[in-house]
């Protein structure tokens, strides 16, 4: 059975593809960047902080036989961000310098490619002389095309006070020959995490054919998580606080929606845009947390009835999942994950993107409705419970050549 290289930088999806593929014993190799094995596992005795973020960079499923890292790509990545360097001219030299190695593998070893979008140009357009390898492409991030034309709709129709800044490169597209622009132009087969990423690859002229749907997981408790909302209502925004995830509308909608007393929407961003604060600092019934601990989150999504996570795009949208796993209903829009995963009378709800007055309506029903069916928590989980990340795993393996 033929075998894959596979490669992406950090812990992308905590290894989920490079484990599908060792699981079902296709894996040829992981190329990444640093990766915890051997000595540097050892050095992590030292510290309880230092194992955890050892842990956290090494997979259980993935031999360490099997792993081709590069501490140096780390340490271009970490320098990158110290010295205040535009994100995406160090993300291409590592995307780029990672799908080389990836294509140097493949054909050493005569094995295929799955690869995510940013790694997968130059192992794809590689001339490959001893086979032809299965180019298989993972879009896990709309389509760059569609993402600039919605972000500037919105632009146009909500002008901030000051520009939107672009915050870590969100918004930015890789070179056109490095990244998501091109890579689905050369793969045999695209699987994408959401209908709405297959639908913006298709917007760019991607066949129908090659594209299918493999949704994310999460690993959600066997039983549902103790706890009960706060009496008050209570909704969390959890994510970056950036024009894409829409936290403008739903600022805007939380002023306008008719909301009971002592109704508090809680914001946990380490990311704001400058063009958020105006907003934030005119809004009542807000908290906002820049940053809070594993312990505080857990009690955040314990008094919650909501996550709400408005996003203008999104690749899917893992905090969805996520919540649901915490027995949490869930509000996005139609371009996240959220009309794949389950229906209002399982707890997962929608509006149209990029419509603050659809959005404060939404808020409005919810914030009584929430509190009179609780059970709409719990039929969440079950969804949750639905999709495991074992069954991603299974769903992808099962599907390539």
């Amino acid at each position: 059975m033929s075998r894959y290289v596979t490669a992406f930088a950090g812990r992308r999806d905590g290894y989920q593809i490079p484990w599908a593929l060792e699981e079902a014993d296709r894996l040829e190799a992981l190329v990444t960047t640093f990766y915890s094995k051997g000595l540097i596992q050892k050095l992590g005795q030292f510290s309880s902080q230092v194992q955890r973020g050892l842990r956290a960079r090494q997979c259980p499923g993935v031999p360490n036989s099997k792993v081709s890292s590069s501490l140096r790509l780390e340490l271009v990545e970490h320098l990158g961000r110290r010295l205040k360097i535009h994100p995406p001219k160090y993300w291409n030299y590592i995307s780029r310098a990672l799908s080389r190695r990836a294509g140097k593998i493949a054909e050493r070893t005569q094995s295929n490619l799955l690869l995510y979008e940013p790694y997968a140009w130059e192992a794809f357009q590689r001339n490959y002389t001893k086979h032809n390898p299965a180019k298989i492409l993972f879009h896990f991030h709309v389509h760059p095309d569609l993402e600039r034309q919605i972000l500037d709709e919105d632009t146009r129709q909500f002008p901030p006070a000051t520009a939107w800044q672009k915050v870590d490169g969100e918004g930015d597209a890789l070179d056109q020959k490095a990244g998501a622009s091109w890579a689905w132009t050369l793969a045999d087969q695209i699987f994408c995490a959401s209908r709405f990423t297959r639908r913006t690859l298709l917007h760019a002229g991607a066949s129908a054919e090659k594209c299918q749907v493999v949704p994310y997981g999460v690993d959600a408790p066997a039983e549902p998580p103790a706890g009960s909302p706060s009496q008050n209502f209570r909704a969390l925004f959890l994510g970056s606080g950036i024009q894409r995830k829409g936290l403008h509308h739903l600022l805007r909608a939380w002023s306008n929606a008719r909301l009971p007393a002592g109704s508090e929407l809680r914001i946990v961003s380490r990311v704001l845009d400058p063009a958020m604060k105006d907003l934030l600092n005119s809004s009542s019934g807000i908290r906002f947390y820049p940053g809070v601990s594993a312990a505080e989150l857990v009690r955040l999504f314990q008094e919650a009835h909501l996550l709400v996570v408005p996003s203008l795009i999104e690749g899917f949208g893992a905090v969805f999942l996520e919540a649901a796993a915490k027995a949490r209903a869930v509000l996005g829009t139609e371009n996240t994950c959220v009309p794949d995963l389950g229906t209002e009378a399982d707890g997962f709800f929608t509006c149209p993107a990029g419509d603050p007055g659809a959005l404060a309506q939404k808020l409005t029903e919810l914030s009584q409705q929430l509190r009179d069916q609780p059970q709409l928590g719990m039929q969440a989980w079950k969804i949750a419970r639905k999709h495991p990340w074992q069954a991603f795993r299974t769903a992808l393996v099962e599907r390539l050549p």
